[in-house]
């Protein structure tokens, strides 16, 4: 019995590690009523980022965001996301080598499975923070013709499969090889 539940679980962790996920920043679709920035940066000169302007708040696009993310996991109906909040500052870090304007920067993971940053950025919500009087337009982004409250950037972070069976195979077996050496060290001490 001991030895059947091991394998149960050893398969099912193989099979969620081989279980495929989203493949490129295509596979997100746009916040409906949205915009699709056509910025230096936001299009094509960083693999998998995407960024869109729209009329939500930081909760509406984090949510929408990781909700999609979630669905594109076959386990994404059993387990949610990890979720990870980071200072602005790290912006230049996780979605582009430069500064971009920014109120809240936050990542969606699935351990051994990658992850996806949404950054988003909000006039207002940089106004009250700085103290800095609201502006005639309430704060708002002017984009062509349009207004926008929220410009939110996503960058999808992703591995191969053969790498996560690789990291998964180690775990496992520097797992087996922990438990041996407890086992011995709690028989000699009895």
């Amino acid at each position: 019995m001991y030895k059947l539940t091991l394998s149960t679980i050893f398969l099912l962790g193989l099979f969620y590690v081989i279980s495929p996920g989203p493949a490129k920043i295509e596979n997100f679709p746009p916040i409906s009523d949205s915009l699709k920035s056509g910025e230096s940066g936001d299009t094509t000169e960083y693999p998998n980022v995407a960024a869109f302007y729209s009329e939500l708040n930081r909760r509406q696009i984090t949510d929408y965001f990781r909700d999609v993310y979630r669905r594109q996991f076959l386990f994404g109906w059993i387990f949610p996301p990890v979720n990870l909040n980071y200072s602005p500052q790290d912006t230049s870090k996780y979605i582009r080598n430069y500064y971009i304007s920014t109120t809240f920067l936050e990542e969606y993971v699935y351990p051994l499975h990658g992850s996806v940053f949404v950054n988003g950025y909000e006039p207002y919500v940089e106004n009250e923070i700085l103290g800095i009087p609201h502006g005639p337009l309430g704060d708002r982004m002017g984009v062509g013709t349009k207004f926008f409250a929220s410009k939110a950037t996503i960058r999808l972070y992703q591995n191969y499969w053969y790498q996560r069976v690789i990291v998964y195979f180690g775990i496992c077996f520097f797992t087996y090889f922990i438990y041996k050496l407890w086992k011995k060290a709690v028989l000699q001490d009895l």
